[in-house]
């Protein structure tokens, strides 16, 4: 995380990541009943829609300062807690971006 008075970038770990979109899952989308698994199909088991998809697309832009192009908008990518977390962490890394430490 980006601290003011060091400037020094710290990309978080796979499972921190996993640890932040499981918790959004479940706030914005299970409204706080379930769970998610890291390794469950959100689509598969209902967690997000087609629409879902784009919303959580757009919260991983802005919450770990990555930018999603449209072929990055596969199941590959974004069907699991897991997938999403690697994902993000290749986008991070390939970009020299760091967590932005946004809600």
């Amino acid at each position: 995380m980006l601290t003011s008075d060091e400037g020094i970038e710290t990309r978080l770990s796979e499972p921190e990541i996993a640890d932040i979109v499981r918790v959004y899952l479940l706030d914005e989308f299970l409204l706080g009943v379930g769970s998610v698994t890291d390794d469950a199909s959100l689509l598969e088991s209902g967690t997000v829609d087609s629409t879902g998809i784009v919303e959580l697309a757009t919260y991983l832009e802005v919450r770990f300062g990555i930018e999603l192009d449209d072929d990055d908008m596969t199941a590959a990518n974004l069907d699991s807690v897991g997938r999403i977390a690697r994902f993000v962490a290749r986008k991070q890394a390939a970009a020299g971006t760091g967590d932005r430490a946004v809600g």
